[in-house]
């Protein structure tokens, strides 16, 4: 019988934690992640290791005695990874492949590749044309792991999505070229949004339709990077994330404005991963 030492991680962490999302925290993974882990080792195993309490997570006797008999071995093989991580020369640099848009690596990935850099980790970065292709590089081992929006595309269970940033969509102009006090005005100037089949944009057309209906005209490109570079040469008023905007430009924001996660999707844990989603909940 073969059965993924993934697996039994989670079940140290789970056991030690007595608590699946204490075991999530632990491992930086959901909690969803850890039940259904749980779940196929206990399949494997034909055993169940756990029952729930008012108190949390008890042992069953299996549990018990998969807990007596794994933990001194356990403990040996992760005290010799732990050595065979550390023990790295500066001629056998590892690397880590990121697949992201290139807006999303400028505003989102520079500022973290602070320990990166400490640990002497060669970064290659795929920038592909869609997200259903970034998902799928990790899911092919291709990529360690891809920061993409939420367009709410189902996720394959094999993969870890963890929600690390919000971005909050706004109108924004050139105050070298307009001075715009309300979003009432807005509709008196070109609008300069993304192409319709973005959530974002469905967002606009939804909650904005009379500045869409009644706008001086429309410029619609196909990515957040081109709405910038086009307000910026004073062509519009765009919409996009505030996140993504310079400080140049000034925004309005909506009364109820449009929020967009934006997901780190990873197959499996590395030093490289934990140490970016412990400098992303550092800023948050």
């Amino acid at each position: 019988m073969a059965v993924n030492f993934e697996l039994y991680k989670v079940f140290m962490a789970a056991a030690t934690n007595r608590s699946f999302s204490k075991a999530a925290d632990e491992l930086f993974v959901t909690q969803s992640a850890i039940s259904q882990s749980i779940l196929r080792l206990e399949q494997e195993l034909g055993k169940q290791l756990f029952e729930r309490s008012k108190s949390g997570l008890v042992l069953t006797e299996d549990g018990k005695f998969l807990l007596e008999t794994i933990s001194s071995s356990f403990n040996v093989f992760m005290s010799v990874e732990n050595k065979l991580k550390n023990n790295t020369k500066k001629d056998n640099i590892s690397s880590v492949k990121i697949a992201c848009s290139p807006i999303i690596f400028k505003k989102f990935v520079f500022p973290l590749l602070s320990s990166c850099i400490k640990n002497n980790v060669n970064v290659n970065v795929n920038s592909l044309t869609s997200d259903k292709d970034k998902v799928f590089f990790v899911k092919e081992g291709m990529a360690d792991f891809c920061l993409i929006k939420d367009y709410g595309i189902p996720i394959d269970l094999d993969l870890y999505t963890k929600k690390i940033f919000k971005l909050n969509y706004v109108f924004f102009y050139n105050p070298n070229f307009f001075n715009i006090s309300s979003i009432e005005q807005i509709s008196n100037y070109p609008i300069i949004l993304k192409s319709s089949d973005t959530k974002g944009r469905k967002e606009f057309d939804k909650s904005f339709a009379n500045i869409a209906n009644n706008c001086s005209s429309k410029i619609e490109v196909s990515h957040d990077d081109l709405v910038i570079s086009a307000v910026e040469s004073g062509l519009g008023v765009g919409y996009a994330p505030k996140e993504y905007i310079s400080d140049d430009m000034k925004y309005i924001v909506p009364e109820k404005p449009f929020l967009q996660e934006i997901l780190l999707i990873y197959k499996r844990q590395s030093p490289i991963i934990k140490d970016l989603i412990l400098q992303i909940e550092s800023m948050k």
